[in-house]
C-alpha cells in the first residue's frame, strides 16, 4: 500500500511524500503522510492507491475517508478491505449440466 501511495504521489506531484506510515487492524487500514496535498487531492490519491494495490495483485481496497491538516502538512487516508464478490451457488441441475 505504501509503494502504491508513493507511486501515485510521485506521479501527481513529481516528488515522494516527506514521510509515510501505515497501520492496519482487521479490515481497516490507515495511512498518514507528510505532504502538501489537501483533502480533495487526498481522495484522488486514495483512489489511485486502491487501483495501484489491485494492479500489483494485492488486496482489494475501498477508500473509507480522507482528511488533511494543511498547516502541519499531514494527510490521513483510511481504507477498508473488500472481499471479491462470490459467485452465486449453482443449482444441482446446473452442476449436472456442466458435468458431461
Amino acid at each position: 500500500m505504501l509503494a502504491a501511495f508513493e507511486s501515485a504521489h510521485l506521479t501527481r506531484y513529481g516528488t515522494r511524500p516527506r514521510a509515510t506510515s501505515a497501520w492496519s487492524a482487521g479490515e481497516a487500514l490507515l495511512l498518514i503522510a507528510r505532504t502538501d496535498a489537501d483533502e480533495s487531492e487526498g481522495r484522488g490519491l486514495a483512489r489511485a492507491v486502491c487501483h495501484g494495490v489491485a494492479l500489483r495483485g494485492g488486496a482489494i481496497l475501498r477508500p473509507a475517508g480522507a482528511g488533511a491538516h494543511a498547516r502541519r502538512g499531514l494527510l490521513v487516508l483510511a481504507f477498508e478491505h473488500r472481499q471479491p464478490a462470490k459467485p452465486a451457488p449453482r443449482s444441482p441441475r446446473e452442476q449436472l449440466a456442466g458435468a458431461g
